[in-house]
């Protein structure tokens, strides 16, 4: 936040790049974020540009997996996956059954504020294609059982630590492997468990 204005008169010393990444996380136990199409379509409405520039100053990259460029679990062919791309984000609402678009509430903490920021920022794309979001703010402590329990449609989170131990990112309750609480029972699709259970299980860093 204040790198700007500091960055002439001390040595700034830059922590671990990458050391967390933010996302947007959807509840498919619950319409219409049951539907991957639905969660698809809000992911082309993501402008991650204006994000990263605009909420973050400018000292980030847009990415689109948790994993940046010198992890070993990078895989650069899905550099650009889900752009910003608003046509298609109507096509996929369309194709999903919801041509007039959707409307969804993101909770915002007080004490994450770039969250909310971000928010702004999908709030206003998605108002152009007839897509309406609602932002609920709140305090930090009302926030995190929301996080926690997974009771959200949509919400603005972090995780981090994937840069040296890739899999650490199951840590996050989003991306967990069992006792997912975003998922029905608890249990994402079956490819993701299979993936990170034979990165888990592997010494090699090519495999």
């Amino acid at each position: 936040r204040e790198y700007d204005r500091l960055k002439d008169n001390f040595n700034i010393m830059r922590g671990q790049d990458a050391a967390n990444f933010y996302y947007l996380g959807f509840n498919t136990k619950m319409p219409p974020f049951d539907k991957k199409e639905v969660r698809q379509a809000i992911a082309y409405a993501l402008d991650k540009v204006t994000m990263t520039q605009n909420v973050l100053f400018g000292i980030s990259e847009p990415i689109s997996t948790p994993w940046p460029e010198f992890s070993i679990a990078n895989f650069p062919e899905f550099k650009g996956m889900y752009d910003y791309d608003l046509e298609m984000t109507q096509k996929l609402l369309t194709e999903a059954g919801y041509p007039d678009g959707i409307e969804f509430t993101i909770p915002a903490p007080n004490n994450f504020p770039e969250l909310g920021q971000f928010s702004e920022i999908l709030k206003a794309s998605l108002a152009e294609i007839g897509t309406t979001v609602n932002i609920d703010p709140m305090d930090g402590p009302q926030w995190y059982p929301i996080l926690i329990d997974g009771t959200y449609e949509a919400i603005f989170s972090f995780a981090g630590g994937t840069q040296w131990y890739p899999t650490r990112l199951t840590l996050s309750n989003n991306f967990a492997t069992s006792g997912n609480s975003v998922f029905t029972d608890g249990i994402p699709p079956a490819g993701w468990v299979e993936g990170i259970t034979q990165a888990d299980t592997s010494f090699d860093p090519e495999e």
